[in-house]
């Protein structure tokens, strides 16, 4: 019996001397250092993509520098231009002169839009395979023209609601954008 004591005060004494667990301090330090590295390695797969296609990278989601302020200065600097970016596929419409248009965006933090022009083959594989197209990929297009959106629309959601909401955007910058796909990569 003393023996069994003596052990089990050695294992509770050697157990008690272990490392102590990590404060909430050093968790949200170890949080924020993977994120920093989750977003570092997001940004260089991006350049490799804008590399590897011959583009500059964007963020149509971010905040543009100082120096894109006003729209016209966007403008000038991808309009005509091949860029890379990150998007989620949100649709695959048909034009009224019987072409595809993919219709690029984001899920959260903003509204703006990227409508390109696709073959019809890349079309009917969208349409047959949507989960291979799901979540967000690496964009290649040229832009042919980038405008800010300065209304919103938003139907109501309620089942016999038939009100359409209009807002002027004013607090985030969104934009429309049209062009060609040249590459896309899940």
């Amino acid at each position: 019996m003393r023996i069994t004591f003596i052990g089990i005060f050695i294992v509770s004494l050697l157990s008690a001397c272990g490392p102590s667990p990590p404060s909430n301090e050093e968790r949200r330090s170890q949080d924020h250092l993977k994120r920093q590295e989750a977003i570092q390695q997001a940004r260089m797969e991006l350049d490799q993509f804008a590399q590897a296609n011959d583009a500059k990278s964007v963020d149509f989601v971010g905040t543009f520098e100082q120096e894109d302020r006003f729209t016209a200065s966007l403008q000038q600097k991808v309009e005509g231009q091949v860029v890379a970016f990150r998007a989620t596929l949100l649709d695959v419409q048909r034009t009224p002169n019987g072409d595809y248009d993919a219709v690029f965006g984001y899920e959260f933090f903003s509204a703006t839009i990227i409508r390109l022009s696709i073959s019809s083959e890349l079309a009917g594989e969208m349409m047959r395979s949507p989960d291979k197209f799901a979540g967000e990929a690496l964009v290649a297009a040229r832009i042919d023209r980038i405008s800010r959106n300065l209304l919103k629309a938003q139907a109501c959601s309620e089942p016999d609601c038939s009100t359409v909401s209009i807002e002027v955007d004013w607090m985030f910058r969104n934009y429309q954008a049209s062009g060609r796909l040249i590459e896309l990569s899940y």
